[in-house]
């Protein structure tokens, strides 16, 4: 954000507050996924290794989902890149999970051609979403299923409570407000995540690539309801950082 020359000091205070706490934003999670980048890179190596068919399709799957996102209230992203994102959780590592997010946002970027700001918050975004996620994963152990909901939910809250507190920042509006007027209305699809991701799971370990591929239909259905939630913000007007 660029600050005016000519503005009064108590405005001027107000808007070097607000970058500080935009930079903040985008600093701290940054540092935290690149950290665990660094960490897991070992992990990586060796999943990569030892299952390249499986993480290529993960990692096709994603980009493909971000590409097809769709834009609502002109200001952020809405997809279903998360699911992907989460089975890679579900069938690999933290590692794996982050660095697939990671090129999901830069995907998101270059799609955009946004600024570099905004590139640096989705990386952040994407890939401290998918380790909070992958947290909650390892630490839920009796149940599976159980484990996967939660993963899914804790995905979520993540990303679009990041996103949520830049759009409250960048607009001047209370970041439940924006929570509750532009993401409550889509929790029952992004309930769905976590679940779908466990099915493509499942699907893999039992058909291998061809079962994951057969359960990207879903997903699919999803970016429809989706883009008709698109066509409802455009209709009723809306004011748009990706998620």
């Amino acid at each position: 954000m660029e600050l005016r020359q000519r503005v009064a000091p108590t405005s001027a205070r107000r808007v070097i507050s607000i970058d500080e706490r935009v930079a903040a934003l985008i600093a701290i999670p940054t540092a935290v996924v690149s950290a665990v980048l660094v960490r897991e890179a070992a992990p990586v190596g060796r999943a990569v290794g030892q299952q390249p068919a499986r993480l290529t399709a993960l990692l096709g799957l994603t980009l493909l989902f971000q590409i097809f996102a769709v834009k609502v209230y002109r200001r952020f992203s809405v997809g279903v890149s998360a699911i992907p994102i989460l089975a890679s959780i579900f069938l690999a590592n933290v590692g794996v999970a982050v660095s697939i997010a990671v090129a999901a946002a830069l995907v998101q970027w270059l799609r955009t051609r946004g600024q570099l700001y905004k590139g640096l918050f989705d990386v952040g975004n994407f890939g401290l979403s998918a380790a909070a996620a992958s947290v909650a994963f390892t630490l839920i152990t009796p149940s599976r299923l159980l484990a996967a909901v939660i993963a899914g939910g804790v995905y979520v809250i993540v990303n679009n409570g990041l996103l949520s507190l830049a759009m409250s920042i960048a607009e001047g509006v209370g970041w439940r407000a924006i929570w509750s007027e532009r993401f409550r209305w889509a929790h029952v699809h992004f309930a769905l995540f976590g679940l779908v991701a466990l099915v493509a799971t499942v699907a893999d370990e039992e058909a291998g690539i061809a079962g994951l591929a057969a359960v990207a239909a879903a997903p699919a259905l999803m970016i429809a309801a989706m883009r008709q939630f698109g066509a409802r913000t455009e209709a009723i007007g809306g004011t748009t950082a990706d998620a």
